[in-house]
């Protein structure tokens, strides 16, 4: 069984899962005078960007309580549809090892690490192989199966708190070469 996601990354995703689900299902009901201001919130929180501007500030056992109270009221207007995920969480004082971390998942998944890692035989955690270059990125490929079938997650790693180096989405974008246009 991998860790848990972070929970503030979790409600992130409850988040956005939930603000892409809600108007899908109540579009015509939300379209009302009264709900204008909520919609205007849901909008904002059905964007990565804004999911996590909602969710960063919060303390890890405050986020996985509100994400636990939002996936049981929405599971009383109708199922609940979020899609698997998979995060490297990156070395912290507890653990001296990058660990994938996922949720909707079921057993038996794999992953292919890339970056300065040696995976380790389970595929679950890799050990650093001691290159100390600060622009790094560790990465891997999760395959597995979940409720909507086989999927493939792209995870990408997460910085403990105290680590001030950007961390992989933090990053400004860049062009795609010449030959990939």
């Amino acid at each position: 069984m991998s860790p848990p996601v972070p929970p503030t990354m979790l409600l992130a995703h409850v988040l956005t899962a939930l603000g892409d689900w809600l108007p899908r299902h109540f579009g015509p009901l939300l379209e009302a005078d009264r709900f204008t201001d909520g919609c205007a919130v849901l909008a904002r929180l059905a964007t990565p960007e804004g999911a996590a501007a909602a969710s960063g500030w919060l303390d890890p056992p405050e986020a996985a309580r509100l994400t636990d109270l939002i996936l049981a009221r929405w599971a009383v207007l109708g199922p609940v549809e979020v899609l698997p995920l998979a995060v490297v969480v990156g070395p912290d004082e507890s653990h001296h090892e990058y660990r994938l971390a996922t949720y909707g998942l079921d057993d038996g998944w794999t992953a292919r690490w890339s970056g300065p890692v040696t995976p380790a035989a389970d595929g679950r955690t890799a050990t650093s192989t001691g290159r100390d270059d600060p622009d790094a990125r560790v990465t891997a490929r999760v395959f597995g199966t979940s409720a909507v079938g086989r999927v493939i997650l792209g995870a990408h790693e997460v910085r403990p708190a105290h680590d001030t180096r950007p961390a992989h989405g933090n990053r400004p974008a860049q062009p795609a070469p010449e030959s990939m246009r």
